[in-house]
């Protein structure tokens, strides 16, 4: 019987061409092994730096007409925590304003484009008008507030749906983003504005609170008589 010698060990009856053969599957065995131990590293590496790319719901937006639990006030004239009206026309406030709360609005005016789930259209409330929709013509600043504590400003990216009547523009930490409902200048209540605004010179985020305003202009009718006015919002954000 032959003996055979392989990596040390001595094979018993083993010819020349089986230990050939052995020694071939025992290198690509090693071959095979090393790729897979190399993948397994870089999974490991994946997994570590993971954390630092993944991006984090910021929880402090809210979308109109909703309470601190995020749910829905559904009630007409329910009070908007989230949303102020920090400036608005003369006409309705007078030369002494300091600030002004956000109303849910129901039922809507038969044209506005119907709430997104989770989400209410808000107003200024009913100031007499034989419509409670109906307000004074001008500008109204429905400002809301959020925090980045824990992430990166500059990593921060929101993501919205908004609609209002007339129309109204976008602002972040009293910058425009240059972004407004579609529409034109009269009929932005008839479909939802998707936008999406990440950090840029347009969009200054900044470490802490940041201030969101959405600049709301209203019109007369022919007459000159106040129309109804509101905003609606539905918005997300994430940052890292």
């Amino acid at each position: 019987m032959n003996a055979r010698t392989m990596q040390g060990y001595t094979i018993a009856g083993a010819s020349q061409r089986t230990v050939m053969i052995a020694a071939n599957l025992e290198s690509s065995s090693l071959s095979i092994k090393q790729p897979k131990y190399y993948l397994l590293a870089v999974a490991f590496f994946v997994l570590a730096i993971a954390p630092a790319f993944a991006q984090i719901p910021i929880t402090t937006l809210y979308n109109t007409g909703v309470d601190d639990n995020h749910h829905s006030l559904g009630s007409k004239g329910a009070v908007d925590s989230h949303y102020k009206i920090v400036s608005g026309p003369g006409a309705l406030y007078g030369p002494d304003f300091t600030g002004g709360l956000g109303y849910t609005v129901t039922p809507l005016f038969e044209l506005w484009v119907s709430p997104l789930p989770g989400s209410e259209w808000i107003n200024s409330g009913d100031y007499g008008s034989s419509d409670p929709g109906d307000v004074p013509a001008g500008a109204y600043d429905y400002q809301t507030s959020f925090d980045l504590c824990c992430v990166d400003p500059e990593t921060v990216v929101l993501s919205l749906f908004f609609a209002a009547d007339n129309n109204a523009c976008i602002y972040v930490n009293g910058v425009s983003t240059n972004v407004c409902t579609v529409g034109g200048a009269l009929y932005g209540f008839l479909q939802y504005t998707n936008a999406t605004i990440p950090y840029s010179h347009q969009a200054p985020f900044v470490p802490g609170v940041n201030r969101l305003d959405f600049v709301v202009t209203n019109y007369t009718d022919h007459y000159g008589n106040p129309t109804p006015s509101g905003l609606i919002v539905y918005i997300r954000g994430t940052g890292r």
